[in-house]
C-alpha cells in the first residue's frame, strides 16, 4: 500500500478532468484494503458501461453510483474512495456496496483486513499504481 495521499478536493478534480459529473455532497471516505487491485479487473467488476478507466489519464477506475448518488474511486494500491457523497450514511453506503462488488468477484476476501475512514479530508492514493495480474481474463470475458 501507498503512502501518498491526496486532499478530497486533488481527487475530486481529477475524477472531474476524466468528464465524470460528480454530485454534489461533500463527504468523502475510504477503506483501505491489504491487497493491491488489477485495475482492469476493478473496471470489469463494476461493469464497463459505468466505469470509468482511462489509464493515461488517471490511475484508478472512477464509478459513478446512481443508487446512492455517490462515486467511487478505485486506486490500485488497495484504497476505495467516495467523494461526493450527501452525507456519512451514504459515504458508508456506498463504500460498503463497493466492497460487496469486489469481494463478488474475488478481489477482496472475507479475511481481507481493512481500515475505513468517513469523514475523511485526505484520501490515501497512489499516483503511481502498481502492476497486479489480472483475474485472468479480460474485458471480453475471454
Amino acid at each position: 500500500m501507498s503512502n501518498s495521499t491526496l486532499s478530497v478536493d486533488e481527487l475530486r478534480s481529477r475524477v472531474d478532468d476524466l468528464g465524470v459529473v460528480l454530485g454534489e455532497g461533500s463527504t468523502a471516505g475510504y477503506v483501505r484494503f491489504g491487497p493491491e487491485f488489477a485495475l482492469g479487473s476493478v473496471e470489469i467488476a463494476f461493469g464497463d458501461d459505468r466505469a470509468v478507466y482511462e489509464e493515461s489519464a488517471f490511475p484508478g477506475v472512477v464509478y459513478p453510483s446512481e443508487s446512492l448518488a455517490a462515486t467511487v474511486v478505485v486506486s490500485g494500491d488497495g484504497t476505495v474512495a467516495v467523494v461526493d457523497a450527501t452525507d456519512t450514511e451514504h459515504a458508508q453506503e456506498a463504500l460498503s456496496g463497493a466492497m460487496e462488488t469486489l469481494a463478488e468477484l474475488g478481489l477482496v476476501g472475507d479475511d481481507t483486513s481493512s481500515e475505513t475512514v468517513v469523514p475523511a479530508e485526505e484520501i490515501p492514493f497512489t499516483l503511481d499504481p502498481p502492476e497486479v495480474e489480472t483475474l485472468g481474463y479480460d474485458a471480453d470475458g475471454e
